[in-house]
């Protein structure tokens, strides 16, 4: 006897086909624009790219004074280098005061570097707790050596301008609303 396998091959649909016969019933949706709180769940419709850098400017990983690295090559706990302290600039604030050789400037956490001042000195590495060490008034005693860079974050470190953040078609998390967020 015949085997029926034959007769239903000729009715069977290959994955392309099977897939075009579902897909034309379907309308791809036209991209609207929402709200980011209101865009989770939702897929991105192009990609997102960034128009700026986070963070914007050179910032302060500590809260400290920022100095000239150079100037604390000889520093120590017994032998502290003071440097005349020119303003103190707190996160939110623009530095207005260049440092230079012998400056330095008080510095929050997060506050954009002063021009010329390429390292951050920790306030626990100053003389700034202990009043027995302290120097001449509006100085700064330094008890550490530093190098250039240290405890500066980088501008465009966690996202640069221009940088693709997201790809189109990405399904739209909770935690992706921050970053969306942040960027504008």
């Amino acid at each position: 006897m015949e085997s029926h396998s034959h007769h239903h091959d000729e009715y069977m649909l290959s994955v392309e086909e099977a897939k075009d016969r579902v897909l034309k019933n379907f309308v791809a949706l036209q991209a609207e624009t929402v709200k980011v709180t209101q865009a989770v769940g939702q897929v991105l419709a192009n990609d997102v790219i960034s128009n700026l850098s986070i963070p914007p400017l050179d910032n302060s990983a500590m809260d400290g004074y920022a100095v000239v690295a150079g100037d604390t090559l000889e520093a120590g706990p017994d032998h502290p280098i003071y440097l005349e302290v020119l303003e103190t600039v707190s996160a939110g604030s623009l530095p207005t005061m260049e440092i230079s050789a012998g400056k330095a400037s008080r510095i929050m956490t997060g506050a954009p570097i002063p021009a010329g001042a390429d390292a951050v000195v920790p306030f626990e590495l100053t003389t700034e707790a202990m009043t027995h060490l302290s120097g001449p008034e509006h100085s700064i005693g330094i008890l550490t050596k530093v190098t250039e860079g240290n405890d500066i974050r980088i501008a465009g470190r966690d996202v640069s301008q221009g940088e693709k953040v997201l790809d189109k078609g990405t399904v739209v998390k909770s935690s992706t609303v921050g970053l969306l967020s942040a960027l504008g």
